[in-house]
This record gives structure tokens, C-alpha cells and sequence, in this order.
């Protein structure tokens, strides 16, 4: 998966070393990978596509798998994203921005006793800032709060444990080609 997401990188970024010249307001999509989910084992693709002048959507898919004291963890999501532009000088996928969201995740969890496996819905809420060189170079620098509404986790062997459902922060550093 890490080789992956190298892939990806080196790619949007020869893609932009031979790009035509373009104004930062001609672009309407961006591509873009979040490498501090890496740090915890994620994989994280998001691609955004410019509606108006402040405002865009964004699709998000992520995949996990981190080994930790024995205990394997692995994860699979979606989710969508509407962006508001907030600058008064600059239009999208420029700015500063708010942006609700909404989501799934199904979590797989694996230790001596046997497999484990839950859901849920993922609601969000963030603010960032988002820049997009004339290069086609992207950069988003966001935070913000997830709230998870989780299923019960059930074991292979009819076990169940309670739902997790909770706040966790949201922060990422995305890195992208726009175009």
C-alpha cells in the first residue's frame, strides 16, 4: 500500500513538472493523499471537484491495515465532503474553507482469540486552507472533529462487545495535483 501511495505522489508531481502554465482559478479537480495517515497505518485518496466559484465536493477513500502488540487492525471507508470557500480574493480550490462530511467505515480487528468485525457512520465537520500553485502543485492543511456512530463489534465465535461511538480529532496535511 505504501508503494502505492509513493506511486501516486511521483506521479502527480511529473505530471505537474510538464503541465501547461495555468491561473490558480482555471483549476476544477484535485487529487490528493494525506500522508500522516500513513503514520497509523492509512491509506487516504480524496478527490475534489469544483461546483462554483466557493463551493466543492469532495469523495474520500481510505484503507488501513497496523499490526500493534499482537493485534491486527484493518479498515476500509468512504465518505463525501462539501466544501465552502470563505475568501473574499480568492475562488476554488483556493482558501480558506468549511466543510461538513459525511462517511462509512467497516474495522476488522484479528488477535489470539479470533476475529472481530464492526461499522458505522462517520459525521464530521472541518476547516482548512488549500492552496493550488500555478504548477498544479496542492497543498490542504485541515483539522477539525469526527464523530463515529459505531455498530456493535461481533466475534467469529458469537461474541459481542458494545458499540463504539465517540468524537475523535480530524487533522490531515494533503498533498495533490490539481488540474
Amino acid at each position: 500500500m505504501k508503494k502505492i501511495i509513493l506511486s501516486v505522489a511521483i506521479l502527480s508531481i511529473s505530471i505537474a513538472a510538464v503541465a501547461q502554465k495555468k491561473s490558480e482559478s482555471d483549476f476544477k479537480n484535485v487529487v490528493k493523499v494525506n500522508p500522516l495517515g500513513l503514520l497509523f497505518g492509512t491509506a487516504n485518496v480524496s478527490f475534489e471537484h469544483v461546483l462554483t466559484e466557493k463551493s466543492a465536493v469532495q469523495g474520500n477513500l481510505q484503507f488501513g491495515s497496523i499490526s500493534f502488540l499482537g493485534v491486527k487492525y484493518t479498515n476500509i471507508g468512504a465518505g463525501v465532503d462539501y466544501k465552502f470557500y470563505l475568501s473574499h480574493t480568492k475562488t476554488a480550490p483556493n482558501g480558506f474553507y468549511a466543510s461538513p462530511g459525511i462517511g462509512f467505515y467497516s474495522t476488522t480487528i484479528k488477535d489470539g482469540s479470533g476475529s472481530f468485525k464492526g461499522a458505522g457512520a462517520i459525521i464530521k465537520g472541518v476547516v482548512g486552507n488549500q492552496w493550488a500553485w500555478e504548477s498544479g502543485f496542492a497543498l490542504d492543511l485541515f483539522g477539525g472533529i469526527n464523530y463515529f456512530a459505531g455498530s456493535k463489534i461481533t466475534g467469529s465465535g458469537g461474541t459481542t462487545y458494545s458499540k463504539f461511538s465517540g468524537a475523535l480529532p480530524a487533522l490531515g496535511v494533503s498533498l495533490g495535483y490539481a488540474f
